[in-house]
């Protein structure tokens, strides 16, 4: 399967495929042992993180206390059907908790990444749990 390719000039996604492995889906598989992972399951009240989760996860990262950009972006590619276009779901936004909840609130994405330009983090969150995985 090829690597995950966005088009965004910002950051070079094509490097997140060797963090991760961007071919497997429906977890988050980190291509070697040095990332601390953080494991939760999802809010009962929120698409997948409640404010006390958000908190714990993303507080003290430099991109959540200098509102820096993130990157949102689904999984895998949706095909639609009466056009044969394929797309990958995607948004950026400032990363406070105000522009995260909204996101969170207004998103077609099921399954995602969340990653800030310099990929010393990501986010990985479906329908059931989320995992937070740093380099150590």
């Amino acid at each position: 399967m090829a690597a995950l390719a966005l088009k965004d000039r910002s950051v070079n996604f094509l490097s997140l495929d060797s963090i991760i492995d961007t071919s497997l889906k429906d977890d988050l598989y980190l291509r070697d042992g040095s990332w601390e992972i953080v494991k939760g399951l999802n809010s009962e009240t929120e698409q997948w993180l409640d404010l006390t989760a958000f908190t714990k996860v993303f507080t003290d990262t430099p991109e959540f206390k200098n509102a820096d950009l993130v990157w949102a972006f689904e999984i895998f590619e949706r095909i639609y059907h009466k056009s044969g276009e394929s797309k990958r779901l995607s948004h950026s936004f400032q990363f406070t908790i105000e522009s995260f909840f909204e996101f969170q609130k207004s998103t077609e994405i099921l399954e995602l990444y969340l990653v800030p330009q310099n990929l010393t983090w990501v986010f990985y969150a479906n329908r059931d749990n989320w995992k937070y995985a740093i380099q150590c």
